[in-house]
């Protein structure tokens, strides 16, 4: 990996991991080692990356959040997550899998917030 070409995103844009597909002995371990490789492929070129914190005069807390809904064709469960904010700066993030599947995008969007209003209280 030291010779690896650096890549911009943890993630290619608009992919998606589904159980069907070509019959791998170990697809799991197959799956895995892709996965891992892009992301030491990531770290690689985000080496001098890092999170800027500046003062600011405003102390408010700001979250938001988001989901999508129906994301994994396999089980049909929702991808949702939210950042928080602290006076401009991000203190916080999260995102997986939600562990029911939502009947709605509504439903869907509730449990995300709820995260994401659980996480700014507990900040608070």
């Amino acid at each position: 990996m030291v010779d690896a070409k650096p890549i911009s995103s943890p993630a290619e844009a608009g992919s998606r991991l589904i159980l069907s597909g070509d019959h791998l002995p170990d697809a799991h371990l197959y799956r895995s080692v892709v996965v891992v490789k892009r992301i030491l492929r990531y770290l690689k070129g985000s080496l001098h990356d890092g999170l800027f914190l500046r003062p600011m005069s405003d102390s408010s807390l700001i979250a938001f959040s988001d989901v999508g809904w129906i994301s994994n064709l396999d089980d049909s469960r929702s991808q949702h997550g939210f950042a928080l904010f602290y006076g401009g700066n991000l203190i916080s993030w999260f995102s997986r899998k939600q562990k029911v599947v939502a009947r709605s995008r509504t439903e869907a969007e509730y449990r995300a917030l709820a995260l994401a209003t659980t996480e700014l209280i507990w900040v608070q």
